[in-house]
């Protein structure tokens, strides 16, 4: 019998993790990549899961073990004959009124195709921890074994979407196997109903002179929004493995001689307890959050990435959570300190590399903040018959850690300050060492030590800076002394996290390698910052520590286009050949608007950028001036705001005579810009001889054998120019290394293109690389596992 409930367990967690990138996939090409959409998505499955909890906890309450298992069992039979699919119309007048209402529309498509799935996957788990209890079978006593099922089910559905089923089967495959998956889970979930339910008739057959021993153990549930380039988020609700008995009525908990469950078992739940659990799962959820954005937009924007530390958060909650923990709590809760104090180091140096070295610190201090937080909520686990009301709490520490992340933090911080926060908050929840309690003394400098080490921190910076000490030494200069110190306060939790979050807090005042901030703007696409570099010679568009554009100070060379833009690359090349027959440009992706300065006289030029902070920036002559000095007219130019693939809809036929495609979300282009559908798109919106571009420079992705499939599946010629060999005086003119495809409809329109010298190639298609589809798409084989 323990096989059905292992079985059913892993199955459910595995669907759960499974549904919500899938149906993040399909909403994309209907409602594109606004971050309405995306937060939409978060708060959908958040709330869901937080509902499916609540459900657990108030039908075992109300109803009992039994006739709740006989109810959940028919909730489940009628989404045996549900399909997943949002049935969304992708026609032009539909897709207007999507984007007039994108969350009400995102909320509804949601609601109506995979909202009741959710919603029964999310409160299975713990009701199968529930039921399995009440079976007075072997092992119930300690039921860790199905929380390790569960578990081991949510990784393998991690890693299994992404490497495995996507890159196999399109959205309607995927829908299909996944109902499948759903109907073998109701049979399991149905069999372990009826399992209860003998159980029940034959204890209530027996001598009624014992109650079924009832372990308390749930599995850890995420919910996250995938996009093809990077996540957005995941809030989890955690187990607890007490194993207490209780008596047959889930409403009436009662102890029994032998209980092995913890101290804490035995105490009432108060609502100080619940904001303990709520606070404690609140941290790691925020954490995971932090690190994931942190890690894939500073580090390297590597796809995928997003899965590691999710799937670290998810270990977390087995190895604390096991009958004999592997690693000893009291280790995890001194070496928390040690960690954040290098991390808090590594981030204050800026230290850029290497990258695999600094993303396992970074990982490494989030693991412990997990272990520690995790670890302080099974220790604090209550006794069995109260389980769901641990999960109950625990989920919505989850749901407000993943909604702080996504929308608090972007309309109250103007910097990604809730990474280091997470960290501090994670110091602050260790438990204080034994005789470090109780003392006025000590807890009178744990609000005066913080205040002083803030205030060294500052002084050292104004001294660094006066002083015109070397860059590379600074760090040492400012912030070494005072890490040190802080280290000293290891013992005492909150006087260690209130000292190093105001040393974090006072490093704002200095300005880092990319140079002294002009103006900065966030919103839920990241931080946007204009700095002038430490030589003074640019601007810079900066995100994270990607340099999206800039353009030199220099009164003599303000029009001259740089970075990826410089006329001696391939972009200029296209327009000394094309320019004199183009008048009408389209451009997807403004960033500082560099790429106006090819404009030909005469020539009319509509930009489409979905990021406001974006358009502004591009629009201030203060910050950046290509699109005053270049298109002085404003007639000549127009900006369309809003998600390419919605708004180029509104374009007439034939519209221009050359679009260009430069949307980057972090290091790649969104995947729904960059598929037969859209390719379909932009060929409709060109003129007879238009020219398409398409930007494709990426660390980690190989984009130009997905391009070739495209250009091959639409019947186009193509061309590729990697431009990477840049002399010494062209990169101290800001020129950087690019590449770019040009297709047409006839070969004879790339004709004039240079074809020597790292000039312009055929592009030629890879086996085994298909054309990227709306429902299908294969970010593993166009990786590159070493960088060029």
């Amino acid at each position: 019998m323990t096989w059905l409930f292992a079985a059913a367990l892993f199955l459910s967690a595995a669907l759960l993790f499974c549904v919500q990138p899938m149906a993040a996939k399909m909403l994309l090409p209907l409602l594109g990549g606004a971050p309405a959409v995306w937060t939409t998505c978060v708060v959908f499955f958040q709330a869901v899961l937080l509902g499916g909890y609540l459900y657990a906890h108030a039908s075992l309450r109300w109803f009992g073990v039994r006739r709740q298992a006989a109810l959940h069992a028919l909730l489940l039979l009628p989404l045996a004959l549900l399909p997943i699919s949002l049935g969304g119309d992708p026609s032009p007048a539909a897709a207007a009124t999507y984007d007039a209402s994108p969350i009400a529309s995102a909320l509804r498509l949601l609601a109506t195709s995979v909202g009741l799935p959710f919603f029964a996957l999310s409160a299975t788990a713990p009701l199968l921890q529930r039921w399995f209890s009440r079976l007075g079978r072997p092992g119930g006593e300690d039921p860790y074994f199905l929380y390790a099922a569960s578990n081991l089910g949510s990784m393998l559905a991690l890693a299994a979407y992404p490497l495995l089923l996507e890159p196999r089967l399109d959205l309607a495959g995927q829908s299909r196997l996944w109902h499948g998956g759903l109907v073998v889970l109701i049979a399991l979930i149905g069999a372990a109903a009826f399992a209860l339910r003998r159980a029940a008739s034959a204890s209530a057959s027996a001598p009624a002179s014992a109650s079924a021993p009832a372990p308390a153990s749930a599995p850890a549930s995420a919910s996250a929004s995938a996009s093809a380039s990077a996540p957005a988020s995941a809030s989890a609700s955690a187990p607890a493995s007490a194993p207490a008995s209780a008596s047959a009525s889930a409403s009436a908990p009662a102890s029994a001689p032998g209980d092995a469950g913890p101290p804490a078992a035995a105490r009432p739940i108060t609502w100080a307890r619940r904001l303990r659990w709520t606070a404690l799962a609140f941290v790691p959820s925020s954490f995971l959050l932090g690190v994931t954005t942190y890690v894939t937009t500073d580090l390297a924007a590597v796809p995928l990435f997003w899965v590691v530390p999710l799937a670290l958060y998810l270990a977390s909650f087995i190895l604390v959570f096991a009958r004999k923990p592997p690693i000893p709590h009291a280790a995890v809760v001194r070496l928390l300190p040690l960690a954040a104090t290098i991390v808090a180091g590594v981030l204050l140096a800026e230290i850029t590399g290497p990258v695999w070295l600094l993303a396992c610190t970074h990982l490494a201090v989030f693991s412990l903040a997990c272990m520690v937080c995790h670890g302080e909520l099974a220790a604090d686990r209550p006794r069995a018959s109260d389980l769901t009301e641990l999960y109950l709490w625990m989920s919505a520490g989850g749901v407000l850690g993943g909604l702080f992340n996504a929308l608090v933090a972007p309309a109250v911080f103007v910097s990604v300050i809730e990474y280091p926060l997470a960290m501090v908050l994670a110091c602050a929840c260790r438990p204080a060492d034994a005789g470090e309690e109780g003392d006025e003394r000590a807890g009178w400098s744990d609000a005066t030590g913080p205040l002083a080490l803030g205030s060294l921190t500052v002084a050292l910076v104004f001294v660094a800076e006066s002083a015109g000490v070397p860059f590379r030494l600074r760090f040492l200069a400012i912030f070494a002394v005072p890490l040190l110190l802080n280290t000293r306060a290891a013992r005492r939790p909150l006087r260690f996290a209130l000292g190093l979050g105001a040393i974090l807090l006072a490093s704002g005042l200095h300005h880092g390698v990319l140079g002294p901030p002009i103006d900065r703007d966030r919103n839920f696409f990241g931080v946007l910052r204009v700095t002038r570099d430490r030589a003074g010679r640019f601007h810079q568009l900066v995100h994270g520590r990607i340099v999206h554009g800039r353009q030199s100070l220099d009164p003599l060379r303000r029009r001259e286009p740089t970075g990826y833009y410089h006329p001696s690359g391939p972009i200029g090349d296209v327009f000394a050949v094309a320019g004199a027959r183009v008048s009408r440009v389209g451009v997807i992706g403004l960033g500082p608007g560099a790429m106006a300065c090819h404009a030909w006289p005469g020539q009319s030029w509509t930009f489409y950028e979905i990021n406001p902070a974006v358009v502004r920036i591009a629009s201030d002559p203060r910050l950046f001036s290509y699109l005053s000095d270049c298109l002085p007219d404003p007639g000549q130019r127009a900006i369309v705001l809003g998600d390419a693939r919605l708004r180029l809809r509104e374009a007439a036929p034939g519209a221009f005579d050359l679009l260009a495609l430069d949307a980057f979300s972090s290091d790649a282009i969104p995947a729904h810009l960059l598929t037969r559908e859209a390719i379909a798109l932009y060929v409709e919106k060109l003129a007879p001889r238009g020219l398409l571009l398409i930007h494709i420079s990426n660390l980690h992705l190989d984009l130009a054998p997905v391009v070739a499939a495209l250009a091959d599946d639409a019947g186009l010629s193509a061309r590729l120019r990697d431009d990477q060999e840049i002399t010494s005086e062209l990169e101290a003119l800001g020129k950087s290394t690019s590449t770019w495809v040009v297709l047409a409809r006839d070969g004879a329109d790339l004709e004039g293109l240079p074809e020597r010298d790292a000039g312009w190639v055929p592009l030629q298609r890879r086996p085994g690389v298909k054309a990227w589809t709306d429902a299908f798409s294969d970010v593993v084989s166009v990786l590159r596992w070493r960088q060029p």
